[in-house]
C-alpha cells in the first residue's frame, strides 16, 4: 500500500501496515495539492506552479514528465478532488480549467472532454494576454469555472462546478453534473439534494457518497432523494450530532 503525503512523498507499507520506505519524488510544485496511484508503478501529482500542474513518475524505473503549464490567474483556484482513477488510467482536472484529461501512461496525457459553459465561459486565451480583463469579467456576467469532485465510471462522468454571479462575490453556487455516456445526456443537481459531492465509487457501478443528518433535518420541505433520506433518518432515530451517513447508490 502506498500513501503519498502532501510533500510528495510516497509512503510504502505492507497489507498489515508494516512501514517498507519511503520514495521522495523531488516534483518540484511549490505545494502537491493532490496525488493519484494509477499503478503499483505509476503516480500523478496535482501542484501549484511554478511551472506545470500535473507531474506523472513511473515508481519502478524513475521515468518521469510533466504537463499543463502552470497559468497563475487560472490556476491558484484549486481543485479538491482532481482525480479520478480507473484501471490502471486517470481522468483530471484543475482550477479554472475547461479540460477534463486522461493520463494512460507515464508520457502520455491528452485533452478527453471539454466542458461548454456557453455564454458563462471565460476566454481561455484571457488568462495569458490579459489576466486583469479575465478577473474583472466575474464583475460583468456570471462565470461558471473551476470543475471539482471528479468520479468516472463505464456509464457516467461526475464533476461539480461554481457559478459566481455578477456583481457579487458572495453568491456563489455549486452545481453537480452527472453525464451519461451512453445517451450523451447531462444531467445537472444541486448541492442540496442531499448525496453531493459524491465521494467516491465502488465496482465502478455504484456512487459512495457522505450525508449530513443535520443537512437533511434542517431543510424545509422534501421530495425524491432528500424525503428518503430523512425518513430513514428517522426511523434509525439519528439525530443531528450523528456522524455522516455512507450511502452507496445507483441511477436506474
Amino acid at each position: 500500500m502506498n500513501i503519498i503525503s502532501v510533500g510528495g512523498k510516497v509512503l510504502k507499507y505492507t497489507p498489515d501496515g508494516t512501514p517498507e520506505g519511503v520514495q521522495t519524488d523531488s516534483v518540484g510544485f511549490k505545494m502537491v495539492m493532490n496525488a493519484a496511484q494509477l499503478t503499483s508503478d505509476l503516480t500523478a501529482y496535482y501542484g501549484l506552479g511554478p511551472k506545470y500542474n500535473l507531474y506523472v513518475r513511473n515508481q519502478s524505473t524513475g521515468e518521469s514528465h510533466y504537463f499543463i503549464p502552470f497559468i497563475e490567474s487560472r490556476d491558484m483556484s484549486f481543485s479538491s478532488k482532481a482525480f479520478a482513477v480507473g484501471n490502471g488510467s486517470a481522468l483530471f482536472c484543475h482550477g479554472s480549467n475547461d479540460s477534463i484529461y486522461e493520463i494512460s501512461t507515464v508520457n502520455n496525457v491528452k485533452a478527453r472532454y471539454y466542458v461548454d459553459f456557453g455564454a458563462n465561459r471565460i476566454d481561455p486565451e484571457l488568462y495569458q494576454t490579459s489576466p486583469g480583463a479575465a478577473i474583472k469579467i466575474y464583475q460583468h456576467k456570471n462565470v461558471a469555472t473551476k470543475l471539482d469532485n471528479l468520479n468516472d465510471t463505464p456509464n457516467f462522468l461526475l464533476f461539480s462546478y461554481l457559478m459566481f454571479h455578477k456583481n457579487d462575490a458572495r453568491n456563489v453556487s455549486t452545481q453537480f453534473v452527472m453525464y451519461d455516456k451512453a445517451k450523451k445526456n447531462v444531467l445537472n443537481f444541486q448541492q442540496n439534494c442531499g448525496l453531493f459531492p459524491v465521494r467516491d465509487v465502488t465496482d465502478k457501478k455504484a456512487f459512495i457518497s457522505l450525508v449530513s443528518p443535520v443537512q437533511i433535518l434542517s431543510d424545509g420541505q422534501k421530495d425524491g432523494v432528500e424525503k428518503q433520506l430523512s425518513d430513514y433518518i428517522k426511523k434509525h432515530h439519528i439525530n443531528e450530532e450523528s456522524n455522516p451517513l455512507v450511502v452507496v447508490w445507483k441511477m436506474r
